[in-house]
């Protein structure tokens, strides 16, 4: 893993202020999704309360990500660049792929043992933004995707580099960034202490690969089996 030094000498992708904003824009989403217990979001004429929260998300998260790479264009910063490339070879493919589907197990099993030590009732939560028809099926698909994508770019990418520019260190950047992916899932009260550690364990994980790609599939798998199970088991 990269030293401290190393952590130091790459710059900050935006100034503060932008990241104030988007703290405080994640911060009313989820003050919003802890008031409602459920996903934050509006509810949209002629669609389900289900369907129109995954829009809902869908769309906050993509705006998000356009502000964030407004900020980092100014700068001449890609997306490619703070993602870490791409796959050059299917072999850096295939270990990416392994080590998504590795990390979403021990995800799967950390956060259930952390909630089920701190009394957070997770299956509540979960069960009450499962899809409960195809169509709600396909926008949780849609969902998933999104956040699987959009949240990594937002936490492991952008705020883990701006926590990690501001403190010189990568240890600070990883439970930074860890803490406030905890907090923007409001709607899991006490259980946001599962997900802020799952978070860190992101953290750790883009650090490692210097590439956001082993977590974006991972958290895409994790967010996708949950939807999926919990649809077929309701079925």
């Amino acid at each position: 893993m990269a030293s401290s030094d190393e952590s130091s000498s790459v710059g900050a992708v935006a100034p503060w202020w932008h990241t104030v904003i988007v703290m405080v824009l994640i911060g009313l989403f989820s003050a919003q999704s802890a008031v409602h217990q459920g996903l934050p979001g509006f509810t949209l004429p002629g669609l389900s309360v289900q369907l129109s929260r995954y829009l809902s998300v869908i769309v906050m998260e993509w705006i998000l990500i356009l502000f964030i790479c407004m900020a980092m264009k100014q700068r001449g910063i890609s997306m490619r660049n703070l993602i870490g490339g791409r796959w050059a070879t299917a072999g850096s493919f295939f270990k990416d792929l392994g080590l998504g589907l590795a990390f979403t197990l021990v995800g799967i099993v950390v956060i259930g043992l952390i909630s089920r030590l701190i009394g957070g009732n997770t299956g509540t939560v979960v069960a009450g933004i499962l899809p409960k028809n195809p169509l709600e099926l396909t926008g949780f698909l849609a969902l998933s995707l999104t956040g699987g994508f959009c949240e990594e770019f937002i936490f492991r990418g952008y705020l883990m580099r701006q926590f990690g520019a501001w403190s010189g260190s990568w240890i600070v950047a990883v439970i930074a960034q860890g803490v406030a992916f905890g907090l923007a899932h409001g709607y899991y009260g006490v259980a946001m202490i599962a997900v802020a550690t799952y978070g860190c364990m992101l953290g750790l994980l883009a650090h490692w690969r210097k590439s956001l790609r082993p977590g974006i599939i991972a958290h895409t798998l994790q967010d996708t089996l949950g939807g999926v199970l919990g649809y077929l088991t309701v079925k």
